[in-house]
């Protein structure tokens, strides 16, 4: 999967590319966008989820997000961290079926203790994080420990530069 990581102002991401388990491309992969609605999106999962970047594309905040109705309908195994420009923090999850039914579920929350991280590095960034590091940092520290990150870490400001 991978290691996201957001904290005051900065998203951080690792740069592997898996696939069943393998590393499937050598190259520096970027997992960060900037949304036309000037919010960044952090994204682990499918390797395809335009059909999430599709719904979130034009939101500007918490109340507008998609129902997780919608989001299920994507059927995109997801994780991700969603941030508005004003710095609110959203964490987005759909899961595939865990049982026979067929049913993905969907859950959005707000991610309010100043800082957030998707992903099978998740833990390892999250603990460096609430230990002084770095959202940028914090990713390098998972890549030295989750066997799906690895380094070159990017890290985008959320604050756009003026042109």
């Amino acid at each position: 999967m991978t290691s996201i990581a957001y904290k005051k102002g900065y998203m951080a991401c690792d740069s592997c590319w898996t696939d069943g388990g393998s590393h499937i491309q050598q190259t520096s992969l970027i997992k960060i966008i900037r949304l036309s609605s000037g919010a960044l999106l952090g994204s682990a999962g499918d390797n395809d989820c335009r059909a999430i970047y599709t719904l979130l594309d034009k939101v500007k905040s918490f109340d507008k997000l998609p129902t997780t109705q919608q989001l299920s309908e994507t059927k995109c195994d997801y994780s991700g961290i969603l941030v508005f420009k004003n710095g609110e923090a959203v964490i987005i999850e759909v899961d595939q079926p865990e049982t026979e039914d067929g049913v993905w579920k969907a859950a959005v929350y707000k991610a309010n203790r100043g800082c957030a991280a998707v992903g099978t590095g998740a833990e390892l960034a999250i603990g460096a994080m609430e230990a002084g590091c770095s959202a940028a940092n914090a990713v390098a520290i998972a890549c030295r420990w989750d066997v799906n990150s690895k380094v070159p870490v990017h890290t985008i400001p959320l604050a756009m530069k003026k042109k």
